[in-house]
């Protein structure tokens, strides 16, 4: 058997969640969902490489994340970012540990 870095927890949302939501388009990301759950613990113990995990992930955005991709992703960014440039002002002692500004 392959896998177990995250103790087969894609198996277990697969047995405790798929089919079992009481909504159908809730039902039908975890049964999408659950094959990229495995597709990282398979990649992370070197049981796939890369690309394969990376499909498994492209399809499931594909399907769900359809039109809100690029918005995610500036969200994402921006995010990073700002608490990247934080780090970096706080290194220089320009900005306080627990301050908010920019």
């Amino acid at each position: 058997m392959s896998g177990g870095s995250y103790c087969y927890e894609y198996a277990r949302v697969s047995d405790i969640y798929e089919g079992k939501m009481y909504d159908y388009e809730m039902d039908e990301l975890i049964k999408d969902l659950v094959p990229v759950l495995k597709a990282v613990e398979w990649y992370v113990s070197s049981d796939i490489d890369e690309v394969d995990y990376r499909t498994a992930v492209a399809a499931f955005k594909e399907k769900w994340l359809r039109g809100r991709q690029r918005e995610v992703l500036e969200e994402i960014i921006i995010r990073e970012t700002d608490a990247l440039r934080k780090r970096l002002m706080i290194m220089l002692g320009t900005e306080e540990a627990g301050s908010n500004a920019r």
